[in-house]
């Protein structure tokens, strides 16, 4: 994983949630080179789209006891992808959010898991759930 992909999940992400936009939320982004992350609110909402640095347990413990360095944990890292959402004082990650029933989660669930580690399948995913749940969002 470099830099640059990084910044490509920035311009997906604001492909695939341009909806956002053009119903009313206003758009701010944020990169530190590892992560990156794009809020979108409107008075009453607020939804996060993070893709952020990836460790498992072995890498990181490999890391934190110095047999690898910060360009080799780059390398061997990767990316994970979710959405928080900010309403009514409460934050959730979508996935465990109260605003949708019970069974859309459910199928967004699996339709994760079936997208394996390709986040701009995870991307396009959450992209559509929203997309077609917006309404309970306003």
């Amino acid at each position: 994983m470099d830099y640059e992909m990084i910044k490509n999940y920035g311009r997906i992400i604001k492909l695939y949630f341009q909806f956002l936009c053009e119903n009313g939320f206003s758009m701010k982004q944020y990169d530190n080179g590892v992560d990156y992350e794009v809020i979108y609110s409107r008075p009453e909402c607020e939804i996060g789209v993070f893709c952020v640095f990836g460790l498992d347990n072995k890498l990181f413990a490999s890391y934190k006891n110095k047999l690898m360095d910060d360009k080799q944990l780059m390398e061997d890292s990767h990316l994970d992808a979710h959405i928080v959402i900010k309403r009514k004082g409460s934050r959730n990650n979508l996935l465990k959010c109260d605003l949708f029933d019970a069974l859309s989660l459910d199928d967004l669930k699996r339709n994760i898991l079936n997208c394996r580690n390709d986040i701009d399948e995870i991307l396009r995913t959450y992209s559509e759930f929203l997309k077609k749940n917006l309404n309970k969002l306003l």
